[in-house]
Formats: C-alpha cells, sequence, structure tokens
C-alpha cells in the first residue's frame, strides 16, 4: 500500500510539471512579437493593429522646464502661477531618456472606460484609475473640469481681460479670428509654449490662441482648483482615435513603471542583436570615468537645442534597411531612446521666431502653418504674392 502511495505521487507530480511546460509553451507559443524589438503582444490583432496604425508614429519630443529657467529670465509670475495651479512639478519633471517603441505599444493597447485608463503590455494588462493617474503624473485629481470652466459666457466675459494680462500689445487675429501670439510678453509665450508643448502637446497650431487655451491661461493665472489629471488623461486616450505624434513619453514611463512593466534597456539590446555585437562586461569605470551615476543626471548636456532636429530624431527612427552602412545605422540608432528637450534655447527662439511681421499675413494662405521653418519655405515659394498685413 506504501508503494502504490509513493507511485501515485510520483504520477501525480509528473502530470503536474508536464501541465505547467504545455502552459509554458503554450503562453510561449502566444508571443506575437515586433521585429527587431522587445514588445510584444498576445494576439495577432493585437500585432496587426500595432503594425497598421503605430509602428511608424512619430513620438512627440518630449519637453521640461528647468527648475532654474523662470529665475534665469526674472519671469517670477511663470513660476508662481505654475507652482500655484499645481502644474509646477509636471512641467518640470523628466527623464533621461525613453524607449519610443514602448510608448508607441502603450497607445496601441490603451482603452478609457470613463476616467480609468487600461492598457496592456508584454502580455501585462493593468488599468489605472484617474486617482491613480493624478499620482503617477504629479497632478490633482479632484477640481473643476477645464471645458466647463468659466460657464458658457467666457469668452465674452474675460477674454479681453486676459489677453490683457499676457501682455498683447497688440491683439492681431487669423483667419478664423482667433488671437495669434505675435505681441505676446516673453514670460506668457513661454507659458503658452508650456501648454502647448507639454501640459497638452500638439502638432499644429502653435501661434494661435484657441478658446481651450484662453481658458487653461486664464486658470493658470488665476491658480484655479481645477482637475488637470483628467485633462491630461482625456487628451491622451484622444491619441488612440488620430494620427497624430504621441505626447507623454516621460508619463508613459511613469506608467509602465508603476505597472510593473520596464520599459528600459531593451533598446540597446535589439539594436546590438542587429548588428551582431556583443558588449563587453559592464564595469562602473572606464578609463578612469565613473559611469555609475550617469543614469539620470539632469545636466544642460541632456538637452538638444534645435527644435527640428528633435522633431527629425523622433520621425527618423527606426525605418534602415537591413543592407544599410552599420556606421550610418550607428548614427541614426534606430531603437535607441530619445533624449528629453531642454525648453531654454527652444523657447527663446520660439518668442523671436514670430516676430517677423511679413510671416502674419502668409497665415491666411495656408491655416496649418506653425513653424517658422514652413514661413520660410512659404515666403521662397510665393515670394511674388501680394498679402496684406493682418
Amino acid at each position: 500500500m506504501a508503494d502504490g502511495k509513493k507511485n501515485s505521487k510520483g504520477k501525480d507530480l509528473v502530470q503536474e510539471k508536464q501541465s505547467k511546460k504545455k502552459r509554458g509553451s503554450s503562453s510561449s507559443a502566444h508571443k506575437f512579437t515586433v521585429e527587431d524589438s522587445e514588445v510584444w503582444f498576445s494576439s495577432r490583432n493585437e500585432l496587426d493593429h500595432y503594425k497598421s496604425l503605430y509602428a511608424n508614429r512619430a513620438n512627440t519630443s518630449p519637453r521640461y522646464l528647468p527648475d532654474n529657467y523662470p529665475q534665469e529670465k526674472n519671469f517670477e509670475n511663470l513660476e508662481r502661477h505654475l507652482k500655484e495651479s499645481k502644474l509646477w512639478y509636471f512641467v518640470t519633471r523628466k527623464k533621461s531618456q525613453y524607449n519610443p517603441d514602448f510608448v508607441r505599444a502603450f497607445y496601441s493597447t490603451l482603452n478609457r472606460d470613463g476616467d480609468v485608463l487600461f492598457a496592456n503590455i508584454n502580455g501585462r494588462p493593468f488599468q489605472m484609475t484617474l486617482e491613480q493617474f493624478g499620482k503617477t503624473a504629479a497632478l490633482p485629481s479632484q477640481g473643476d473640469d477645464i471645458l466647463t470652466y468659466g460657464g458658457d459666457h467666457w469668452l465674452t466675459l474675460h477674454e479681453a481681460t486676459l489677453l490683457n494680462e499676457l501682455g498683447f500689445t497688440e491683439v492681431k487675429r487669423n483667419c478664423s479670428n482667433r488671437p495669434t501670439i505675435h505681441s505676446i510678453s516673453p514670460e506668457y509665450r513661454v507659458l503658452f509654449y508650456l501648454l502647448t508643448r507639454v501640459i497638452k502637446p500638439r502638432a499644429r497650431n502653435h501661434t494661435n490662441l484657441t478658446i481651450e487655451d484662453e481658458k487653461v491661461l486664464h486658470a493658470i493665472i488665476l491658480g484655479a482648483h481645477n482637475n488637470w489629471a483628467r485633462f491630461v488623461l482625456m487628451h491622451m486616450a484622444e491619441h488612440t482615435s488620430n494620427n497624430h505624434p504621441l505626447p507623454y513619453a516621460f508619463l508613459t514611463v511613469n506608467i509602465l513603471t508603476s505597472a510593473g512593466i520596464n520599459p528600459h534597456g531593451h533598446a540597446l539590446r535589439s539594436y546590438f542583436a542587429r548588428v551582431k555585437y556583443t558588449p563587453p562586461p559592464y564595469h562602473a569605470t572606464f578609463q578612469g570615468y565613473n559611469f555609475e551615476n550617469d543614469g539620470d543626471d539632469d545636466t544642460d548636456e541632456d538637452y538638444v537645442g534645435n527644435e527640428d532636429n528633435d522633431l527629425m530624431d523622433v520621425e527618423d527612427g527606426g525605418n534602415q534597411d537591413d543592407d544599410e552602412d552599420e556606421s550610418q545605422r550607428a548614427q541614426a540608432f534606430p531603437d535607441a531612446y530619445y533624449k528629453s528637450a531642454d525648453v531654454r534655447d527652444v523657447a527663446d527662439a520660439h518668442i523671436q521666431a514670430f516676430e517677423i511681421p511679413s510671416a502674419s499675413g502668409r497665415y491666411c494662405l495656408l491655416a496649418d502653418v506653425t513653424l517658422f521653418s514652413d514661413v520660410v519655405k512659404i515666403i521662397g515659394k510665393f515670394s511674388t504674392l501680394h498679402l496684406p498685413e493682418m
């Protein structure tokens, strides 16, 4: 009888091990991987969805405001407004690097149900409530909705006061009769820059004030108690139904990390595998230089001063042919992390770029013109076309 019990226990253990192996093999068999990346999906439909809509989507180059920038420029109101509205940490928070593949994968599986986000990265489904989102983004998750801020008659009651507060010396309007930032004061131009590049990044119309822009600026200046977490969450979810560049790379990294997903360390491994290079064992020092604390240093060398270059780096990454010269591939570094852009140089250029009066009349020619480089192209193409000033 004892031998029979031992045999039955042994059979049970063997069967249990076999079932575990089957479960492991079945789970690995259902990994639908992305070429040259460590991102994978749980179904063929998810992979096809990613390839058709997200694999080639650009990531909006993430920006941040150095915490000493307002003092350098004597922009005391800028810092005060951001801190009173509880946006300071959000606009000054940065990471050294991010992996664009994980950002694209996050958006490809992102769904929103009310104030709850759902996503599934590398077989790990997770959800995030508005309160959790607010903690991760360092934004208040309670307060008034910016969409209903000020009521239905806000524009009539407050627009003139706001434009005066923003330091407009002359209000110029575009073809849709919306104010442009032509004569806004430098301090509030930086605030508008932060709105359109950090708080609610957008791909175009960086010179026009929409009604929502005016409401947001008014709320920030007054230090109103707004639900900024919902404002950012909704804007993030909107990018699952359009083809605009994907925003909030830093925030996406924080979301994935809080969900127990590590988006770091994959890009270099996939790149080395493609070029058949095995990196040497890691050492903390090399030729007397200590690399141990280099991961997240907030140094001035972490930023690229030219805005067009930042956008180009994102758009050009990850599309190299296999027969390319490896030196060119190393320079392009398709799957490498993309660095952040410090707004110092970019914002200063932004302050000056649209002071050229001859450009303002041409906004009516092409309503989507937003960058100074586009203005230069139009001036060159239509050099003999007379356009009245606005």
